[in-house]
């Protein structure tokens, strides 16, 4: 028999109410029990729930975001109520997602997550998995850019519309229809009040049953590509994540493109004859109008990729053929 995880939340986070019977399952209670084999809720020092983690390998290592974190010891407790203690093993400061170790994971806990293998198109309807339960979401957008705090760092994200804001949403795990991760939301705009447009009837069982375009708020969420890129570091060895870098540093030309500014002598770039004052106008072809683009295109590239960028040098384009490094941000442990 079917139970809803916002049931199952219920019962991990007080103790003290029992699981609800589901026979009519909605899409999100469909996809949550693919998930729930997978899924701990995050407990401190106290047993205060703070978060919830996705296992992404069956070692025993799990993934979630640093806003989810509890304050010393952590304890991961899985939907029959057992329990397990982890250990933050890895932390990646450009995306704020943060590797979990399970010191003992029994073989029946090992149902690791799939990764999804690319973004979902706009408009495909997916499960956000918060610590109070599901909610539903749509996305909406693709690769907009955003900049993800402490570390200031350009990211490509996906926009996400949630449907209800009763549920802090930040830090939570998206997951498509066929139960693959997606994306983590690393922001969230809350919604204006829009209640003034809203159509209302009166019922005989409360004041007003409300129609049309409810609270809704917009997330942003890291896409597929850049959490692969995370998990395959927290994978490795040594846990750390590698993001591609050509040791420049640049902000906006007054003209269009991205104006060098310095270059880590031991860089790619450097050491590929690019030099402090010139303004890269391209990418494998792809314009460079501002900062903002070569940020974004030099991130979608992959570590190892061999990458033709175009400068202007005292007013005339030079190309240069360079490799693209991996670099690992000083936080990331």
């Amino acid at each position: 028999m079917a139970i809803s995880f916002l049931a199952a939340s219920i019962l991990l986070g007080t103790g003290r109410q029992q699981p609800v019977p589901v026979t009519k399952r909605t899409r999100d209670e469909v996809v949550w029990e693919r998930l729930a084999p997978s899924l701990v809720i995050l407990r401190g020092d106290l047993g205060e729930p703070t978060g919830v983690g996705v296992l992404i390998d069956e070692r025993g290592l799990f993934l979630t975001h640093q806003s989810q974190l509890p304050r010393g010891l952590i304890v991961g407790q899985f939907i029959d109520g057992s329990t397990i203690n982890l250990k933050v093993v890895g932390r990646d400061n450009p995306t704020q997602l943060a590797c979990l170790e399970a010191s003992e994971l029994p073989s029946s806990k090992r149902v690791a997550v799939r990764l999804a293998s690319q973004d979902e198109p706009a408009g495909s309807l997916l499960t956000a998995i918060t610590l109070g339960g599901p909610v539903s979401a749509q996305q909406t957008a693709n690769a907009k850019a955003g900049v993800v705090k402490p570390s200031l760092r350009y990211l490509p994200v996906n926009e996400i519309m949630l449907e209800r804001t009763s549920l802090p949403v930040g830090g939570a795990m998206l997951f498509n229809e066929t139960g693959s991760l997606v994306g983590f939301l690393g922001a969230t705009i809350e919604p204006v009040n829009v209640t003034q447009n809203l159509m209302v009837e009166p019922t005989p069982t409360s004041n007003t049953r409300v129609y049309g375009p409810q609270g809704l708020t917009v997330g942003y969420s890291l896409g597929p590509k850049v959490l692969r890129r995370v998990v395959a570091g927290f994978r490795s060895p040594d846990h750390q994540v590698e993001h591609p870098s050509l040791g420049l540093q640049f902000r906006n030309a007054p003209d269009p493109g991205a104006l060098i500014v310095s270059l880590d002598p031991n860089g790619s770039a450097a050491k590929g004859g690019i030099q402090a004052g010139d303004v890269v106008v391209a990418l494998n072809g792809r314009a460079i109008q501002r900062g903002l683009d070569l940020a974004l295109a030099l991130f979608e590239s992959e570590v190892g990729e061999l990458v033709e960028v175009t400068v202007i040098r005292n007013g005339k384009k030079q190309d240069f053929s360079l490799r693209i490094t991996g670099q690992i941000p000083s936080a990331s442990r």
